[in-house]
């Protein structure tokens, strides 16, 4: 039997005094949109086009399970890595024209997830997406991505979360800070490892563990 964000807030539930499964679902979820934003666990190549007549490049979706919450790299169809530049200064970087034909050096991220291209393509271009995920708000992720050290880390998350309820009758702010810390050394341990394995094929679309 495979492990679903389900089955995690049933288990984080069954150690809480009058907690109901729903609730726990709810901070189940928001542990593991936290874990996968801030850790890049669940990453995969995606593909974007852009045209002469505009810089901007859309993203394509949809991608099972989730949703996308950040880019990791960016490369022409040749391979080529883009230059990433922070999105203050981009206008600058980002000519209205190609004048010398040559492709695309520099990309910025806007924060509807749009990528801005410099200088503009002078033809219709396809780029590879290096990118990270996280659950939508309905609950679901890859099974693949529910390997043990991160379900307990969800876990940790969760409980934090549940914990640090003030009036349920669940609240404990010692164990509280307790969870916030395993969750919080989770974080930091899992996005060593994604930070060490990000960039491989265009086929991944899986969280990768050393």
């Amino acid at each position: 039997m495979h492990v679903t964000l389900q089955s995690v807030a049933q288990e984080v539930s069954r150690g809480l005094a009058a907690c109901p499964d729903f609730v726990a679902f709810r901070q189940v979820v928001r542990a593991t949109q936290e874990l996968c934003s801030r850790a890049r666990i669940w990453s995969g190549w995606a593909v974007a086009r852009s045209s002469p007549l505009s810089p901007v490049a859309d993203i394509e979706g949809p991608w099972p399970f989730g949703i996308l919450a950040g880019v990791l790299k960016v490369t022409l169809a040749d391979g080529t890595e883009l230059e990433r530049i922070p999105d203050k200064i981009a206008r600058w970087k980002h000519p209205r024209e190609s004048a010398d034909g040559k492709s695309p050096r520099y990309y910025s991220i806007s924060d509807m997830m749009k990528i801005y291209l410099s200088p503009k393509p002078a033809i219709d271009t396809e780029l590879f997406v290096l990118s990270y995920f996280m659950p939508s708000y309905t609950g679901e992720a890859p099974p693949s991505l529910l390997q043990p050290q991160v379900c307990e880390a969800i876990q940790h998350g969760a409980r934090y979360y549940l914990f640090n309820e003030p009036g349920q009758p669940w609240a404990n702010p010692q164990q509280a800070a307790w969870h916030k810390a395993q969750f919080e050394s989770a974080i930091e341990s899992l996005r060593t490892q994604s930070d060490l394995t990000a960039g491989g094929g265009r086929v991944r679309s899986k969280a990768q563990f050393l």
